[in-house]
């Protein structure tokens, strides 16, 4: 693995936590404020950090557009696939991937369990709290977005 590179890495992630002097990221590296100026100068040139008025460094603009390209590249379907497959050959039953749009749970892929289970839903909708999986994920929406029901709180503490 090359140093610079990790130590460069590694900086960049403590920029994305809060904004850092000089002396916090040389101390966060372990190495000499030369080092830590070189590094914070390179990602700096190349917009992955900016330094504020207050001589202090912050991420950079460029992290935003590589997230972005990122997350266009990024299919659920894809990543959720073997952990569908998976589980779905531990218990043996049909498994869904659904999420939350619009106020119904949207069905977005599946593999089927045990032969005669049901039809795919896949591409189809559901009344949100008409479905278990619509209350799983009502239940796993943060305190502010979740409506409070005393169903909705025992799935959340069977988890």
């Amino acid at each position: 693995m090359s140093q610079s590179v990790d130590r460069a890495l590694t900086l960049l992630d403590a920029l994305g936590d809060a904004p850092l002097s000089l002396e916090q990221a040389a101390s966060s590296l372990g190495v000499h404020k030369s080092t830590a100026l070189r590094l914070l100068r390179t990602l700096e040139e190349h917009g992955f950090a900016r330094r504020q008025p207050d001589l202090r460094y912050r991420i950079g603009g460029r992290v935003l557009s590589l997230a972005h390209r990122a997350l266009e590249d990024f299919d659920v379907r894809q990543v959720a696939a073997p952990y569908l497959a998976a589980l779905n050959a531990r218990c043996g039953y049909t498994v869904r991937l659904a999420v939350l749009d619009d106020g119904e749970v949207l069905y977005l892929d599946e593999v089927a369990g045990l032969p005669g289970a049901e039809p795919s839903r896949i591409g189809r909708r559901a009344p949100v709290d008409g479905t278990a999986v619509g209350r799983v994920l009502l239940a796993g929406l943060s305190a502010d977005g979740a409506r409070e029901e005393p169903e909705l709180a025992a799935v959340r503490r069977r988890g």
